[in-house]
């Protein structure tokens, strides 16, 4: 889950389940919101809700404990489970052109991304987070990233900043997409590697492909 904790560290016998149960929380209604907000996976919708807990509220004391563990333990559990759902076997389907694509895709876009960063005087936490979410996989590449840059959360903005961008340019290509691949006529197929391989949310590479196929 994604309710960030505040850094105060919590009291040596304080139970962690109460603040478990608020996060397990967040990430139901942040499944079920999931439902209705097409092209937002869950995912980002719990790390905002958690950002904004974070910032704009005070937790008690007896929530520490568990939305730090949560924070700290069970996120970065999570996207490793989450990376394990993608089987080898059909990431060799895709064929040697196409992860010759992926490859490129994320290396360029990273250094790339570096590159601008500097030039434009991005700072580089910001600009490391901002890489990863666009040329891995979004929101869950930010809190990944962010556990290993930002290890002990002292700079939650540099979060906000990362994942608001993720979601804002990412929801513009579920539109620009499927325009593009009807101005330049490109069939269902390849309209929907272009999306893969140019989105970084997978909710929103399958909105950009529907929206593609429905232009047909």
């Amino acid at each position: 889950m994604s309710v960030i904790a505040p850094s105060a560290p919590p009291a040596q016998h304080t139970s962690p389940w109460p603040g478990i149960a608020l996060a397990l929380g967040v990430a139901a209604v942040s499944m079920l919101a999931s439902q209705v907000l097409p092209g937002i996976s869950a995912l980002v919708i719990a790390i905002v809700v958690g950002v904004m807990v974070a910032n704009l509220t005070v937790l008690p004391p007896a929530l520490i404990a568990g939305t730090q563990f949560t924070a700290k333990k069970l996120l970065r559990a999570g996207i490793v489970l989450l990376g394990l759902q993608v089987a080898l076997g059909d990431l060799l389907a895709l064929g040697a052109p196409m992860l010759a694509v992926v490859v490129v895709v994320v290396t360029v876009g990273i250094l790339g991304t570096v590159a601008i960063g500097r030039l434009l005087g991005v700072e580089k936490g910001l600009t490391i987070l901002v890489a990863c979410g666009f040329s891995i996989c979004g929101a869950a590449a930010v809190a990944a990233a962010a556990g290993v840059t930002d290890p002990e959360e002292e700079h939650e903005e540099r979060t906000v900043t990362a994942i608001a961008l993720v979601v804002l340019c990412g929801t513009l290509m579920i539109a620009a997409v499927p325009a593009v691949a009807a101005l330049l006529q490109l069939s269902p197929e390849a309209a929907g590697l272009w999306a893969g391989a140019s989105i970084h949310e997978v909710a929103q590479v399958v909105a950009a492909g529907v929206r593609s196929a429905g232009r047909r």
